[in-house]
């Protein structure tokens, strides 16, 4: 797992999960989902990255200024492989993905990394995730549901300082993230 602390030429962006919870219209993608859960992740990335995207069951892997239109899709309406295909082809897309110097934060349920469908580790957008040639960091592997993560998120926030979730005392899980089965429901 990555340090938490960064380089001056460490650029840090961020991954974020969609939420449930939407507001009506055409907006942008950061503006779109309404969950307190979800504005405390994209207020964080908001701080503290550079750029940063979310990962929605529709459109998969949008940038956060992207305006996109209503949609209802969850992701038991989607071909888990073929949605992992999509996230991973954009994510290829993305230039700041390949650049070495940086530092992508990646705050998603287990739900959307360990392809369910699959079930095989080497086919998940995890494992993808973990091949890339950038420092990867894990915080909600350090968390054992959401609440942590948002206890986390706020005081990251408040402190005006970016670290692990452990840093602020919310740190339980140390088992590589299985706990979160929580957060799957959510």
């Amino acid at each position: 797992m990555a340090s938490s602390s960064r380089e001056e030429t460490t650029r840090r962006f961020a991954i974020i999960e969609c939420g449930s919870d939407k507001h009506d219209g055409a907006l942008p993608a950061k503006e779109k989902y309404s969950s307190g859960y979800f504005k405390l992740k994209r207020d964080w990335s908001d701080a503290f990255c550079d750029q940063f995207w979310i990962l929605s069951a529709e459109f998969g892997l949008i940038p956060s200024d992207r305006v996109i239109p209503d949609y209802d899709t969850e992701m038991k309406d989607v071909d888990t492989a073929e949605w992992l295909s999509m996230v991973r082809e954009q994510f290829q897309d993305v230039d700041v993905f390949q650049d070495q110097a940086a530092e992508i934060w990646v705050m998603v349920s287990q739900g959307k990394l360990t392809d369910p469908a699959q079930g095989l580790r080497d086919s998940t957008l995890r494992a993808f995730l973990e091949r890339v040639d950038v420092d990867i960091v894990w915080p909600f592997d350090e968390t054992a549901g959401i609440g942590y993560q948002q206890g986390w998120l706020s005081d990251s926030i408040e402190a005006g300082r970016v670290g692990m979730p452990s840093d602020f005392g919310h740190g339980t899980s140390t088992d590589g993230g299985t706990e979160q089965a929580a957060i799957d429901a959510f």
